[in-house]
């Protein structure tokens, strides 16, 4: 499964959202960020909540851009463009438990706050509505802070930590699975302002 990166969730629709043809290769985006906070998840009483600590000494990371043989039969791609230019995408495809699972959200380093994300993530909260998929499920980092605050303010719960998931992999074992649900119907159109700035 791959993660969202460095993602924000500014104001700027000048942009419009399609879906790539299947078949189509993706369109390049550059998947480097820099870290500077760390998601610190905490369970209490059942429920999961987070909070930010800011790191001493920031890191750039980088994802590698997924390949369209890695995704299942069913995936989807929608992206968001501004005329020839390609701005960011998200990649859809079926999980097991019947949720639909983000495997790859990218915005452009220039798209970054502008909405870009939001907009793509309300898309596809619109698709899974449409198609009647029970909600969306997602997996990102304790390193990946932007995509935190993202999946957050578009409703978004976090539901689970992972501390193993990676641990045999060189340069991210010390990192933490962070899993994100939207559930459909559950007032999930609603704005969670009180999302970690």
């Amino acid at each position: 499964m791959r993660s969202s990166e460095g993602l924000s969730d500014g104001e700027d629709a000048s942009f419009n959202i399609q879906e790539l043809p299947k078949g189509t290769p993706l369109p390049p985006i550059q998947r480097s960020f820099r870290v500077t906070e760390l998601v610190q998840p905490d369970l209490k009483q059942g429920e999961f909540s987070w909070s930010l600590m800011t790191l001493e000494e920031p890191f750039l990371k980088a994802y590698p851009a997924p390949q369209i043989e890695e995704l299942s039969p069913g995936y989807v791609v929608f992206y968001a463009h501004r005329e020839e230019s390609v701005s960011g995408l998200i990649i859809l495809q079926p999980h097991w438990t019947g949720f639909i699972e983000i495997w790859d959200v990218a915005v452009q380093p220039q798209d970054r706050g502008r909405g870009v994300g939001r907009a793509l993530l309300k898309h596809s909260q619109d698709w899974v509505k449409h198609a009647g998929y029970p909600g969306l499920r997602a997996e990102t980092q304790d390193t990946n802070a932007p995509a935190c605050r993202l999946y957050s303010r578009a409703g978004f719960e976090l539901s689970g930590v992972d501390q193993r998931l990676y641990s045999q992999l060189p340069g991210v074992s010390h990192e933490r699975a962070l899993l994100w649900y939207w559930l459909r119907g559950k007032g999930s159109n609603d704005i969670n302002l009180s999302a970690p700035r």
